[in-house]
């Protein structure tokens, strides 16, 4: 009796990586992987940022170096995974990347599949690594499955707390869909208030944060552009940023979340959306209660 099977979907999700390799003795010929760097696919069906992101877990390197060269370790890596990020998100391709210290080889790029982003990303890791853990790098890089990243979505639920209190017709502001009739295009705005309209984005404090929240803000742009556009009423849309970033003490991050802040400005200038800066919730809250 013959048995068919049909034809099998191929996972839409694609995208390439190259393992990372170190020798941490150099010389030994010993190398273990400890990070892959990965890119989008132009066939893929969700897009994927570009970047570098650590395997091996930080108990995984207390276990093969000890408590006190783990440590060390754990930097070294930080500092690769960092140069590389940078390099692919400014369009470097996976055939050119290289590393900024001796000891550390980039294998050959490779494709890999799957029916979602975090399948693809666990089934990279465990192609050239046994003891990598993948579930760190899927919290990373889905960060924007939602609407919001993290930072953005608590800092938000903070204002929308504070905001409300005990009043329906305020807690109704958020969360706002707007629907174009004539294209049945359905927006979400994070507050929507007569003319005023509102997304909120964040400043980040590592580098990873940087590529969600830039695409977070874009995203948050775009949506107010869109509404802008099909909504017949005058409206003044606002990108409302998040700024305790640079309260930060760390010198590094306050520079990445100035300069991402000033990116965030000069966007939506460039679109007459009016950038809002706020430090804290309340200053957030006293935004939305000045938008009559």
């Amino acid at each position: 009796m013959d048995i068919s099977f049909g034809t099998l979907a191929r996972p839409p999700v694609k995208g390439r990586f190259a393992p990372v390799f170190w020798e941490p003795l150099q010389g030994s010929l010993e190398r273990i992987t400890v990070i892959i760097a990965i890119v989008p696919d132009v066939q893929s069906t969700q897009y994927l940022s570009p970047g570098a992101h650590v395997v091996l877990p930080a108990k995984r390197l207390r276990a093969m170096f000890g408590a006190s060269r783990a440590e060390s370790a754990a930097g070294i890596l930080r500092e690769v995974e960092s140069f590389m990020t940078k390099r692919l998100i400014a369009g470097l391709p996976l055939e050119e990347m290289d590393a900024p210290f001796s000891g550390f080889i980039v294998g050959e790029p490779r494709t890999v599949r799957g029916f979602s982003i975090d399948q693809m990303i666990s089934a990279a890791v465990h192609m050239v690594s046994a003891m990598g853990a993948p579930d760190e790098i899927i919290e990373d890089t889905t960060a924007l499955a939602g609407r919001l990243t993290p930072t953005t979505r608590e800092f938000l639920q903070k204002v929308q707390s504070a905001f409300v209190g005990d009043d329906k017709g305020r807690r109704e502001r958020f969360s706002k869909s707007v629907v174009d009739q004539e294209t049945q295009t359905d927006v979400t705005l994070d507050y929507a208030y007569q003319k005023w309209l509102v997304q909120f984005a964040s400043l980040p404090a590592t580098p990873k944060q940087a590529n969600n929240m830039s695409r977070e803000a874009e995203s948050k742009l775009l949506e107010l552009i869109s509404v802008r556009q099909f909504i017949e009423a005058k409206t003044h849309p606002i990108l409302m940023i998040n700024m305790q970033s640079l309260s930060l003490a760390d010198p590094e991050a306050k520079k990445l979340a100035r300069q991402v802040g000033d990116r965030f400005f000069r966007l939506a200038k460039l679109h007459d959306i009016e950038p809002v800066a706020v430090n804290d919730k309340d200053q957030a809250v006293r935004k939305l209660e000045s938008y009559v």
